[in-house]
């Protein structure tokens, strides 16, 4: 069973995760380690993606979705695979930058008074 981690639904587009999982299918593989990163071709930023599985490495780039600046990481656990980001610099930055909004959102909800209506 493939179970994709909260926190990768939350940076990584649905249509990039899909893609990294269609090449998990293709390779049968125990771990990969699958570094995003936008790439600039011309006047476009595209998606370049590095993959790094246990015994070889290779990149291609993929067009038409909006780039991210993360490493994603799928193991195998038993039966099952899971996919979760690698704690990175910019993934560490991006997670407590999204906390702490939620966390801002969720002090103004506590804060704020229902007035009765007459």
């Amino acid at each position: 069973m493939k179970n994709t981690l909260e926190i990768c639904n939350l940076f990584v587009p649905a249509e990039i995760i899909s893609h990294l999982w269609n090449i998990v299918d293709l390779y049968g593989e125990n771990e990969y380690i699958f570094v995003l990163t936008p790439m600039r071709l011309g006047d476009a930023i595209i998606q370049d993606i590095r993959i790094n599985i246990d015994h070889f490495s290779f990149h291609h780039t993929v067009l038409g979705f909006h780039p991210v600046d993360f490493t994603v990481r799928v193991r195998r656990k038993g039966e099952d695979l899971e996919m979760s980001l690698v704690p990175s610099e910019k993934a560490l930055y991006e997670i407590n930058k999204w906390k702490s909004a939620k966390a801002a959102l969720a002090f103004r909800k506590k804060r704020m008074r229902v007035f009765p209506i007459i």
